[in-house]
């Protein structure tokens, strides 16, 4: 087999072409040598009305790719969106293997799992060809349907020798075609030349091959058919398309109107409601929305604009899954004594694993003290927007007693209350939406280590404010209040040992 590339030949040429439009395919390399002796051999042979297609792709997949998986998806996957998968008839199909050797050897695997047989209907196995191949070391697989004439080729790495060398059995390609019409002289030697060291001979015998066709009445057929009606033809189609956009315009603009109509009645219905809500009022000036503000004293109103409120809520933790907290308190190592990410304590000496320890069972299992935070929230009861406020920068007299809740502060999240949120603002329930942001503030994750962290880094800060609630309502620092504890327990000692 030749190693020539052969990139010009008049059977593929333009003219070519428009002649043999039932026999086409792609190049490999850029090589058309393929192509023009399907042209050649098969002109004769496929009546009109059948047709033949040359196709060929390739794939590179490691061992890991495919060996796990099963082998009918790794057939579909081969032959993704190609005219064999499709059940073309007339079709030539070559997919070449261009990974390294463990990855071809797991691709020949799945094939030889029979998958073929299962995806492709009618193709069978030719051994012969397989056995061929094999004695010249090329690894490869035949898949041929006879009632079709197709033919799916797999083989390994394919190279312009291995191409030209597939072209020699175009006969057995298509049994159908050359059974009552077997290759005369020239054409068997057309396709010996292919098995040739050097190209010259082929290259001879297909431009011979290709004086036989009328090139020049082809192409004048192909451009002049026609012509005298093709202007019409095309104004035809310009008409034909402008009758169907304007169609199309007349139908967008009775489903305009028909929405317009619809948001107008909703209009109507919602001023006549707006109307009969202002007749109804008492004419006082507190709404329940004003005195809920006025009696909750842990909102504070930051700012109002239109309907749109900005507020801060203070507040203590209180709400907390009791044996989630138990699990990570007792786990050294955990996000209450390291950082999460990096594994490092942090960073203030006073505040010893033994000491956290002792302050956050006060807090969450004996209740004994509360750690105060604050929360950041916008409401827009024009359009229904909410969120809690990231990275909201606090005025400082909030920091002195307060720590931002770190599930607000970091991530915006409401938690379960974002529903809650969602739909008294849909009701347009302003205490009911404002209610259930206080209860997402009162609220941490103890799942989230990373929000955990950000927890124990404001607690453990040495500039931390006076954020830990005592029993009778003053605030102290989190050192100076497991101060205060470790002061209760040595107290209660002294006076146990007092008594004995």
């Amino acid at each position: 087999m030749f190693t020539k590339q052969i990139t010009s030949l008049t059977l593929t040429g333009m003219a070519a072409n428009g002649l043999f439009q039932n026999i086409t395919g792609s190049h490999f390399n850029n090589d058309v040598s393929f192509l023009a002796t399907l042209r050649a051999l098969m002109y004769k042979r496929v009546p009109s009305g059948e047709s033949i297609i040359l196709q060929h792709t390739s794939s590179t997949y490691s061992a890991g790719d495919v060996r796990g998986a099963n082998p009918r998806d790794c057939i579909r996957a081969f032959l993704r969106r190609q005219e064999i998968a499709s059940g073309r008839n007339g079709v030539i199909h070559i997919h070449s293997f261009s990974g390294n050797e463990d990855g071809n050897a797991a691709c020949f695997e799945k094939i030889d799992a029979g998958a073929v047989d299962t995806f492709l209907t009618g193709f069978k196995p030719m051994p012969d060809m397989v056995k061929f191949l094999e004695q010249r070391k090329i690894r490869s697989r035949f898949f041929i349907n006879e009632d079709a004439c197709s033919v799916l080729i797999f083989i390994e790495r394919l190279d312009m020798k291995k191409w030209h060398l597939l072209q020699s059995f175009i006969p057995r390609y298509f049994p159908k075609y050359f059974s009552n019409m077997p290759l005369d002289e020239k054409e068997l030697k057309l396709i010996k030349s292919l098995t040739n060291r050097y190209a010259p001979e082929y290259e001879e015998l297909i431009e011979e091959a290709a004086k036989q066709f009328d090139f020049r009445t082809a192409a004048v057929r192909n451009a002049l058919r026609g012509l005298e009606n093709r202007f019409e033809q095309q104004e035809l189609e310009t008409v034909r398309y402008s009758i169907n956009d304007y169609n199309q315009k007349i139908e967008s603009l009775n489903r305009k109107f028909s929405e317009y109509y619809q948001i107008i009645r909703d209009l109507t219905t919602k001023e006549l409601g707006l109307i009969a809500k202002l007749r109804e009022g008492d004419g006082e000036e507190d709404s329940e929305f004003l005195e809920y503000f006025l009696c909750n004293k842990s909102l504070n109103l930051v700012n109002v604009s239109g309907a749109r409120i900005e507020f801060i809520v203070t507040t203590t933790i209180s709400s907390f899954d009791p044996d989630v907290f138990d699990s990570y308190i007792h786990k050294k190592g955990s996000f209450f004594y390291r950082h999460y990410e990096t594994g490092r304590d942090y960073g203030n000496a006073e505040m010893t694993d033994e000491r956290i320890k002792k302050l956050m069972l006060a807090i969450f299992q004996d209740e004994i003290l509360k750690l105060r935070v604050c929360a950041a929230y916008r409401l827009d009861f024009a359009n229904g927007d909410y969120c809690g406020l990231k990275n909201y920068n606090y005025p400082a007299e909030y920091l002195r007693e307060h720590t931002p809740n770190q599930h607000i502060q970091h991530y915006a999240c409401l938690g379960n209350n974002r529903q809650i949120v969602s739909d008294a603002m849909i009701r347009r329930d302003y205490v009911g939406a404002v209610s259930a942001c206080c209860s997402s503030a009162t609220n941490i994750n103890f799942t989230e280590p990373n929000t955990g962290t950000f927890f124990m880094e404001k607690i453990c800060a040495p500039d931390v404010g006076r954020i830990i609630q005592m029993p009778d309502g003053s605030t102290m620092t989190p050192v100076n209040a497991v101060k205060w504890l470790e002061e209760q327990e040595a107290a209660k000692k002294a006076k146990e040992v007092k008594h004995e």
